[in-house]
């Protein structure tokens, strides 16, 4: 704009702009402007998504430092931040069994700019019917699985079970005498564990305890029979010598255990499996989901992610957005009538 300005008043005087009386716009000039003003406001949010992401994002973990899903949160975030050109920074936010954590991010502006890594714990949590401060499915958007692995029936070294069999056979002759111990009543290594004795069609007695650690050292010690564990707990615990693995609750054998058969193998049609997955606060814009879930996808294929995975003993299991979300819903219904049956409560 010019420094001064005509005054309209005829007088041929030169006024400051700030004081000039603005110009008779005619329709024609305000339609054009009305439609520029349309326009903008149309591809306003199209802009703002392309320029996703121009600050550092934050990757909610809702355990613990040094457990599985903090370690694979930490590798992902190192191989993000190369992908998105900004800072993933991981926050961990641990407590009440992941309902602190996933609380936070459904509670967080929907930007795109809070994600979470969350696993089979949360489903349970929302599946069980107990109050949540949030809805899982109106409050978080379900970007894609990240890392699936397989789960593993172990009993000690010196059991009288020497394989799944023996095991399942003694267990059919004698009606609720086998035991097996749990990290939980309403845990993910319970609920696989109802799932595996329905496939061998046993019925055994729970013995719940604070931790997988103490069902493992009481299985060792003689006090319960079997313990159904993921791979990265189960492996470590077999090269510990203390424990056997009798099956692995897949379709197919696994590198991290060739040497143990499949419960397919022996008899059980079973799959169990223990998962992570990455979620974003619901509203999210479209754009930045695509590009999490595409720079997701090339971290399948990068050998550093891919190298701690195998060590957490499980392996890539990216999926289309849409079947992810359809995994989330059946998991949901499943989950949830089985804790029905099984008449399951979260402590």
């Amino acid at each position: 704009m010019k420094p001064y300005a005509d005054c309209p008043n005829g007088s041929g005087l030169r006024a400051p702009a700030e004081a000039v009386v603005p110009r008779r716009v005619g329709w024609s000039s305000l339609l054009f402007a009305g439609l520029v003003a349309v326009v903008l406001g149309g591809i306003g949010p199209a802009v703002q998504a392309q320029g996703w992401p121009s600050r550092p994002l934050q990757l909610v973990v809702p355990f613990p430092a040094g457990g599985p899903p903090d370690i694979l949160a930490r590798t992902l975030a190192e191989f993000l931040t190369r992908e998105v050109g900004q800072a993933v920074v991981v926050n961990n936010r641990a407590g009440a069994d992941t309902i602190i954590g996933t609380d936070a991010v459904a509670k967080a502006p929907r930007d795109g700019y809070t994600m979470l890594v969350l696993g089979d714990s949360g489903i349970i949590n929302s599946a069980s019917g107990r109050k949540l401060p949030y809805d899982l499915k109106a409050d978080l958007i379900p970007v894609s699985m990240l890392l699936s692995g397989p789960q593993v029936v172990l009993v000690a070294q010196n059991s009288r079970f020497k394989t799944l069999g023996d095991l399942v056979s003694h267990a059919r002759a004698h009606p609720g005498k086998v035991s097996f111990g749990s990290s939980g009543s309403a845990t993910a290594i319970r609920i696989s564990t109802e799932v595996f004795n329905a496939a061998a069609g046993i019925e055994t007695l729970h013995v719940p305890y604070k931790g997988v650690t103490p069902a493992l050292n009481d299985m060792i010690g003689g006090q319960v029979d079997y313990v159904i564990t993921g791979m990265s707990v189960a492996v470590r615990s077999i090269q510990g010598g203390k424990v056997r693995g009798l099956a692995v609750n897949a379709r197919g054998r696994v590198a991290q255990l060739p040497d143990v058969p499949t419960a397919l193998e022996q008899g059980v049609d079973v799959d169990t499996r223990g998962w992570y997955g990455l979620f974003m606060t619901a509203g999210a814009p479209g754009q930045a989901v695509d590009r999490m879930h595409a720079a997701l996808t090339r971290a399948a294929q990068d050998p550093t992610v891919l190298a701690t995975m195998s060590k957490l003993g499980g392996s890539p299991a990216v999926m289309k957005r849409e079947d992810f979300s359809a995994f989330v819903d059946t998991e949901l219904n499943r989950i949830g009538a089985l804790m029905k049956r099984l008449n399951i409560k979260i402590d």
